[in-house]
């Protein structure tokens, strides 16, 4: 069998996605062996996997700072309206922020408890009542998780932001 790009050379290796002969110069090429036509084909599948991935995490980079910005403002509304016309604004302000943020990492910790709770492989035989006390339970956790999932999830997405589009 001859190589496929070099026809004057006898094959010494095959292309490991479509078979194809290739000459000791072009097994060498890439590893695995592969023929240029493969080997651009997988490398753009890798680029469009990797553009997608960086638009995937804008998108929920986006999410994240929308959610907190909303939380925090209802937060700071909602203590100021409790602390109106009282010497303690302050407080009623400082507890807004830090109950808003408070909220706004709950996505993130429920995430991080599903992820959790996936590992182990039980099924909950429970009543309506018990059910609603597992998903308040599972709620209450998740604002105590998302004061940590909430920053490592902001901070890792954006450093993949940060380093830009695949080329």
């Amino acid at each position: 069998m001859k190589c496929y790009h070099h026809p004057d050379r006898d094959a010494v290796a095959y292309c490991s996605q479509c078979g194809r002969g290739l000459c000791g110069e072009c097994s060498d090429r890439y590893n695995p062996i592969l023929c240029g036509g493969c080997a651009e084909k997988i490398a753009g599948i890798q680029l469009n996997e990797e553009i997608e991935y960086y638009n995937d995490a804008v998108r929920r980079l986006r999410k994240l700072r929308i959610g907190a910005i909303v939380c925090v403002a209802f937060g700071i509304l909602f203590g100021l309206a409790l602390t109106s016309g009282r010497s303690y604004e302050i407080l009623g302000l400082i507890g807004g922020i830090l109950g808003g943020l408070c909220f706004a990492g709950v996505p993130s910790g429920w995430r991080d408890i599903n992820e959790t709770f996936s590992r182990f492989r039980f099924i909950l035989f429970l009543p309506i009542a018990g059910w609603i006390m597992f998903y308040l339970f599972k709620l209450s956790f998740a604002i105590v998780v998302g004061w940590i999932a909430f920053p490592r999830e902001y901070f890792a997405l954006k450093k993949i932001v940060k380093q830009g589009k695949p080329q």
